[in-house]
């Protein structure tokens, strides 16, 4: 931090220890005093969090802690955390699993806006967003030019034009399909911009390293900045010449803080993966071929470095198994082994003849190649994770386990690591989130719900949808019946078009919210303003905090059990491996996990009410016994409705 942060704490202190004794005083004046005296609720569970969390951070450990929806955990850790930046005069980092979770946090009005002004505390946050976040210069002007027709085609190129951020929060209605014709991509050569540095992006991330209390970002955001932080901040000898030190995207910081931590498996292991792309490599060798002064020698090398390239995604395209329309896993045959070993020795030769090459700075390119080559040379590894993505072209090849990594990259940092979730586990022991961490040793604390669930809430578990049509005639008057006011959670972007064509088809007199519309963060907005509206999606089933009448019902459409993808595949078959069964180990934990975020979204404070529809278990009757038996439901609760006077029998 450039000044003196600590001054501006809210209270004194004249040591170390005394700082913890007096930042225990403070926190107990304001959830007992301060917050109540403004209308909060005092939460018993939520000050027990908020001391654990304080102890966490004074021993510099790692905190798992389990706290139920609505118990208020993001004001427990915001608090301790922002006194600890203070102290320590570098920033807090708070990742979180959605853009919904990160705009609650830092959007006016949000948490911390809120906690600002209530406690005159002058926080300064900023939310590190995910560079596809913003306009490439490039991409724009080009768009200009080519965009398709769209009803906003007109309104969009007005704002490229006077856009001051080049954020897509700063514009609604554009459509994720309209949004990527102009949007940065991690293929797009920046090295050799002409905007190089004068872009929006650039700007965005300058702002970040400026002075602050807290970098609230996505899990995908911080694993990216962590696996690449150690090699960014070393120089390294690469044959004839020096390699570039890259200052890391987020700047040095105090603590860690995993809102919704359960979620970090996914995105760990893809940042910490390797992407192998057939068109970046052709585009290599295209770059390349029209610089001046290219040798004979390296002009024949990366003609050989395409052949190769193209024999190898041929040999990957026919060991490939489709998993899903989007995913196929690959069966690593003989063929494939070859094309790998002769691609990355060619690669290698690349990079030789590339390093040679004194006319411009060439080493973003064999830093690409090295990528590479890095996926190559774990493709054939037990220890990996392989599928292929044919309309991207591209070829993923990760870790099974990122503990390892977590360990050497984080926790030697030796800084507080919070983990926290009203779900971080399906059990009471953490077992999950520890193994799949490594985190044995972690210090854990669990508190349940504040709120009287079982008379604010009704969950209704029906046994006869036996088909779609059916399923969606109950949700239709489900909705009917509570005049809107819903969210509808669904697992897959095609089942949310069908419902909501299907749903707009009957003529409600309440509006129908559909995610990828426009910015999330705007959905979310415009579903909190009209409080009768519906909001439909896959998105939401974490980090959305809509107390009062706008939300009295959550319909559970579809159960979020794990995607027909590798990464559950890899799960279950190392499951199956140890002797278990997978669907006891490893499905049915993950969907119970997901299912309790989902119902959580529904009660935020002592004064809500409302009803968890559970549709998605259809006519299966041993499913819907099983979903009964984990959230404890009885028969009442989950066949009828006539009980809660404001339902009738749907």
């Amino acid at each position: 931090m450039t000044t003196l942060r600590w001054r501006t704490l809210p209270f004194r202190y004249t040591t170390i220890s005394d700082f913890y004794v007096q930042l225990n005083k403070w926190l107990t004046a304001v959830f007992y005093d301060f917050l109540p005296a403004a209308g909060f609720e005092i939460r018993e569970e939520q000050i027990c969090t908020c001391y654990k969390i304080v102890s966490a951070l004074q021993q510099k450990e790692v905190f798992l802690t389990e706290a139920g929806s609505g118990t208020g955990k993001t004001f427990a850790y915001l608090l301790p955390a922002l006194c600890y930046a203070r102290h320590t005069g570098r920033p807090a980092v708070i990742a979180c699993s959605s853009a919904s979770l990160q705009e609650q946090l830092v959007q006016p009005q949000g948490d911390i806006q809120t906690l600002s002004e209530l406690l005159n505390l002058d926080i300064k946050a900023i939310l590190a967003k995910d560079p596809e976040n913003y306009v490439c210069a490039v991409q724009s002007d080009l768009a200009k030019i080519s965009l398709p027709r769209h009803p906003l085609r007109s309104q969009f190129i007005q704002w490229l034009e006077t856009t001051t951020t080049g954020d897509r929060a700063d514009i609604s209605g554009i459509d994720d399909e309209l949004w990527a014709e102009v949007a940065y991509n991690s293929s797009l050569d920046c090295t050799h911009c002409r905007r190089r540095g004068y872009c929006h992006l650039a700007r965005a991330r300058q702002s970040l390293w400026a002075e602050q209390d807290f970098i609230v970002c996505s899990h995908d955001i911080f694993f990216k900045d962590l696996w690449s932080r150690r090699q960014s901040l070393q120089k390294e000898m690469r044959l004839l010449e020096m390699v570039r030190t890259k200052i890391p995207y987020l700047p040095r910081y105090s603590a860690a803080v995993f809102d919704e931590g359960h979620l970090i498996e996914a995105p760990a292991l893809r940042h910490l993966g390797t992407k192998v792309n057939e068109r970046a490599i052709s585009r290599i060798v295209t770059l390349f071929s029209g610089l001046s002064l290219v040798t004979d020698e390296l002009l024949g090398g990366l003609e050989k470095l395409e052949e190769m390239s193209q024999k190898f995604f041929r040999a990957v395209r026919q060991a490939a198994e489709p998993v899903n329309p989007a995913q196929s896993q690959i069966k690593m045959t003989a063929a494939l082994k070859a094309r790998s070993r002769e691609l990355l020795q060619v690669i290698e030769e690349s990079q030789e003849e590339m390093a040679m090459y004194q006319q411009f700075d060439v080493n973003q390119y064999i830093q690409e190649l090295d990528a590479c080559a890095e996926g190559l040379n774990n493709l054939a590894g037990v220890e990996s994770i392989t599928w292929w993505e044919p309309d991207k072209g591209d070829l993923w090849v990760l870790p099974r386990d990122f503990s390892q990594a977590l360990g050497r990259e984080l926790l030697a940092q030796q800084i507080p690591v919070i983990f926290t979730s009203a779900t971080l586990d399906s059990g009471n022991d953490f077992a999950y989130i520890k193994r799949i961490t490594g985190l044995e040793q972690a210090k854990t604390s669990q508190v349940d719900t504040s709120f009287d669930l079982a008379k604010q809430m009704e969950i209704y578990l029906p046994p006869d949808l036996a088909n779609t049509e059916q399923k969606i005639e109950r949700c239709a008057s489900l909705l009917a019946q509570n005049g809107g006011r819903a969210l509808i959670l669904c697992t897959a972007p095609s089942e949310v078009e069908v419902l909501y064509n299907s749903l707009r088809d009957k003529g409600f007199d309440f509006a129908l919210l559909k995610e990828g519309d426009q910015d999330s963060s705007l959905l979310i907005q415009e579903f909190r303003r009209d409080e009768t509206s519906v909001l439909i999606g896959t998105g939401f089933w974490e980090g959305i905090d809509i107390p009062g009448d706008a939300l009295t019902m959550v319909i559970v459409y579809s159960l979020p059990f794990p995607a027909e993808e590798p990464l559950a595949l890899a799960k279950r078959e190392a499951a199956a491996a140890e002797g278990l069964d997978p669907y006891q180990a490893i499905d049915f934990p993950a969907m119970s996990i997901k299912l309790r975020q989902g119902i959580g979204r529904l009660i935020r404070s002592n004064d809500d009410y409302g009803l968890v529809a559970i549709l998605g278990c259809g006519a299966d009757s041993e499913l819907r016994k099983q979903v009964a038996q984990e959230f404890q439901l009885s028969v009442l609760q989950s066949d009828k409705l006539e009980d809660r006077p404001q339902f009738d029998k749907c």
